[in-house]
C-alpha cells in the first residue's frame, strides 16, 4: 500500500484544480498543469510506480497527468489570444510516431501464441506513449500559449531544475542520490534498487529525479536556455524581490546557478549543445538578421567540420589505446552504428521491439537516440522522430525570420524554442530519450506548435497576470 503515493500528485492535481474552478479563477486547467505536472516531471523520479489491479501501472508523474487530461477534455476554457483551429502537420506526425512504436512492438512481440509476459508488451507501449507522449504535447499545444502563460512556464521550469539542483548538492557531497535512497522505501518492488554514481575527473556526476547525468543535463540546459527569454524580456522583476536585484541581474543569477548545474552533470552532449545555441539564441535579438545568419553559418560549418573529424578518427581507433574514461566513451559512441550494423539490417522496417532487441558484444548500451529507436522500433519510427525534430525546427526559424522587430518577444521566444529543439536533437546523438527528458521533449514541440499557432507574426506576445486573476496584456518593446 506504501507504493500508493505515486497517486498523490493524481490526487493533488484533481484538489488545485477543483477548487479554481470552484473560485472561477482564469484557465484552472492550464495552471494545474504548470503548479502540478510540470514540477512533479522535473522534481520526482520516473522509475517508481504503483501496480493496481487491471489497470497500468502509474509513476508519480502520469497519475498527475490524467486528472488534468480529463479535466480539458470536458472543459472548454476561454483562450487569452486567438490562435488557429484545425489539426496541423505536427499532431500528426506525433501520435503517428507514438503509434508505430506500438505496431513495432506489437509485431515483435505481441504475435505469439504463448500468452507469456512479452506477448503484453505492446500494451506498456501504448500506455507509456500515451502518458508520455501525445498527452503531454496536446496540453503544452492547446494550454500554455494560448492562456498566456509561456513565461509561467519556463519560471517553473526553471525553478524547479534549481530546487532539483540543490537537493542534489548532497548527492554531489555524500555520493548518495537523495531521491532514490528516499522513495524506494515505498516501492517494495524496487527495494533492491542500487543507484550507481558515475565520476568524471575524479568528481560525482549529479544525476537529481532524472536518474542519469546527461538526462538531467538535458533538463538543465532546456531551463537555463528559457531563463535567457525571461531575462532578456524582463519577466523576473517581480521575483525575488528580497534579493534587492534588478530583473536582469535577477535572471542571470538563476542563469549561472543552472549552467553550474549543467557542468557538474559533466554530461558534454547538453554542455556542448546547449553553448552552440546559445548563437542562435542571438538570431531573436540581433538588428540585422540576415548578416548574423551568415556569421552563424560560418559557425555551423566550423562546428560540423570538427565534429566530423571528431567522429573518423574515434570511430577508426579501439577503446584500448584510449589514455582516458573520456576517449573511451567516445569511442564507444563513435563504434555504435558499426557494432549494430547488421541488427539493423535484418530487421529494418519495424525493430527488435522496445526490450527484445539484441545486444551488441561489449556494447549492451546504445547510447544514441537515433540508433535506439532504429534498432527498437525500425526505420519507420525513426523517419517520424527526426521529421518532428525538422518540421518544428524549420518552423520556428521560418516564424522567427518573419516576425517583426516591434514584437521582440514574440521574435526572441521563437529563436528560443529553436534553440531548445536543437539541443535536444543534438544532445540525443549521446543518450537514448526517457523517462522526464522524453515527456520534457514533446512538452516543447506542443508549446512550439501553440506559440506558432497564436499569429506570432501578427499579434504581441501578451501575458497572464496569474496573482491577480487577471489577464493583462505585456506588449514586447519597440
Amino acid at each position: 500500500m506504501r507504493s500508493y503515493i505515486a497517486l498523490i500528485p493524481g490526487f493533488l492535481a484533481a484538489l488545485y484544480f477543483y477548487s479554481h474552478f470552484l473560485r472561477g479563477s482564469k484557465a484552472p486547467v492550464a495552471r494545474t498543469f504548470l503548479v502540478i505536472y510540470l514540477p512533479t516531471l522535473i522534481l520526482l523520479p520516473h522509475e517508481f510506480s504503483v501496480d493496481i489491479p487491471v489497470l497500468p501501472n502509474l509513476n508519480f508523474t502520469q497519475s498527475a497527468i490524467i486528472p488534468i487530461f480529463l479535466a480539458y477534455l470536458f472543459l472548454s476554457e476561454k483562450k487569452l489570444m486567438p490562435v488557429k483551429k484545425g489539426i496541423r502537420v505536427l499532431d500528426v506526425l506525433v501520435v503517428s510516431y507514438a503509434l508505430i512504436c506500438v505496431i513495432s512492438e506489437y509485431y515483435n512481440t505481441g504475435m505469439g501464441d504463448d500468452g507469456g509476459q512479452e506477448q503484453n508488451l505492446w500494451r506498456t507501449v501504448l500506455h507509456r506513449n500515451t502518458l508520455n507522449i501525445i498527452i503531454p504535447y496536446i496540453l503544452a499545444r492547446k494550454l500554455i500559449h494560448a492562456h498566456g502563460l509561456t513565461q509561467d512556464f519556463a519560471k517553473i521550469l526553471a525553478i524547479c531544475c534549481l530546487v532539483s539542483l540543490a537537493i542534489s548538492a548532497y548527492e554531489w557531497r555524500m555520493v548518495v542520490n537523495p531521491y532514490i535512497e528516499i522513495l524506494k522505501r515505498f516501492f517494495p518492488h524496487k527495494s533492491d534498487f542500487q543507484w550507481i554514481p558515475d565520476y568524471r575527473y575524479g568528481l560525482v556526476r549529479i544525476s537529481g529525479p532524472f536518474g542519469h547525468p546527461i538526462h538531467f543535463g538535458i533538463g538543465v540546459a532546456t531551463a537555463f536556455i528559457m531563463n535567457h527569454w525571461l531575462t532578456k524580456n524582463g519577466f523576473w522583476k517581480k521575483n525575488f524581490s528580497f534579493l534587492f536585484l534588478n530583473s536582469y541581474l535577477k535572471g542571470a543569477l538563476i542563469g549561472l546557478l543552472l549552467f553550474i548545474g549543467l557542468i557538474l552533470t559533466f554530461s558534454r552532449g547538453p554542455l556542448y549543445s546547449t553553448i552552440v545555441a546559445l548563437f542562435i539564441l542571438g538570431l531573436g535579438y540581433s538588428r540585422n538578421r540576415f548578416i548574423y545568419l551568415i556569421g552563424l553559418g560560418i559557425v555551423f560549418a566550423v562546428t560540423g567540420v570538427i565534429v566530423l573529424q571528431y567522429l573518423t578518427y574515434y570511430s577508426e581507433i579501439g577503446r584500448e589505446v584510449a589514455d582516458s574514461q573520456l576517449e573511451r566513451t567516445a569511442i564507444y559512441r563513435a563504434n555504435l552504428i558499426n557494432a549494430y550494423v547488421e541488427f539493423m539490417e535484418e530487421k529494418f522496417w519495424f525493430g527488435w521491439g522496445a526490450i527484445t532487441w539484441p545486444r551488441a558484444s561489449s556494447m549492451g548500451s546504445i547510447d544514441n537516440q537515433y540508433l535506439f529507436i532504429l534498432i527498437t522500433h525500425g526505420f519507420i519510427a525513426l523517419s517520424l522522430l527526426c521529421t518532428i525534430l525538422v518540421v518544428s525546427a524549420l518552423k520556428l526559424f521560418y516564424a522567427g525570420m518573419r516576425i517583426p522587430s516591434k514584437f521582440r518577444m514574440n521574435r526572441s521566444l521563437a529563436f528560443t524554442l529553436l534553440s531548445v529543439i536543437f539541443m535536444l536533437s543534438v544532445a540525443f546523438i549521446t543518450v537514448f530519450m526517457t523517462h522526464q527528458v522524453e515527456a520534457l521533449s514533446f512538452i516543447i514541440v506542443g508549446l512550439a506548435q501553440g506559440f506558432l499557432d497564436a499569429y506570432p507574426a501578427k499579434k504581441p506576445y501578451i501575458a497572464s497576470e496569474s496573482k491577480k486573476g487577471k489577464h493583462t496584456p505585456s506588449l514586447a518593446p519597440a
